[in-house]
Order: structure tokens, then sequence, then C-alpha cells
């Protein structure tokens, strides 16, 4: 549910950067977020690509329409060759309905 619920976030992210207009790059703590608890998550990826739960991921944080956060983790390809991901990176939404609606009402409620 975990994995879940973390793919989908991280695929929000990567749709709404791809077709967003681009966004003013601060640091964390301009906008009132602790840089700590972004490293936190960073182990939290690191640790799901070590354990090969997801090949790699991106993660992008916004808040107050400023991009806090940005980093790409791990592979975006790993057969036949491997290619590390990068923060372009797009990612196919194929049957991701469920994951993507619950992830869209959770943060609504």
């Amino acid at each position: 549910m975990m994995r879940t619920f973390l793919f989908s976030l991280i695929m929000i992210c990567a749709i709404s950067i791809t077709t967003a207009q681009s966004l003013e790059e601060v640091l964390p703590e301009q906008v009132g977020l602790e840089a700590g608890k972004l490293k936190k998550a960073d182990s939290i990826i690191q640790a799901a690509i070590y354990k090969k739960q997801i090949p790699g991921a991106v993660l992008a944080v916004v808040r107050h329409g400023k991009m806090a956060y940005l980093k790409a983790y791990g592979n975006k390809q790993v057969y036949p060759t491997v290619v590390p991901m990068d923060v372009n990176t797009v990612f196919d939404m194929a049957s991701c309905t469920k994951p993507m609606a619950t992830a869209i009402s959770t943060m609504i409620l």
C-alpha cells in the first residue's frame, strides 16, 4: 500500500513537472520546509531501489508555487541496458487508474 501510494505521488509530481509552467526554484527553508525531513524521503526512496521494489523515481516538492526540492533516483530503464533516471523523465501511466484516483482522493480529503 505504501509503495503504491509513494509511486502514485511520484508519478503525479512528475506529470505536473512535465506539463506545468516552469517554477521558481528555492531552498526548502525559504518555503517553510525542513531539509532534514526531505532527506528522510531520500532514504525511503533509496531503500525501495535497494530492495528492488522500484527501479527509480523522481521526487518533486512544490510549496506556495515554488519548487523546493527536485531529485532523480535510480534508473528509468534496466533492460536491455541500464539508463539512469533524470528529472525530465516522462512516465507511462498505463494501468495506474486505481493508484492515481486513490492518491488524488486522499489529497483532496
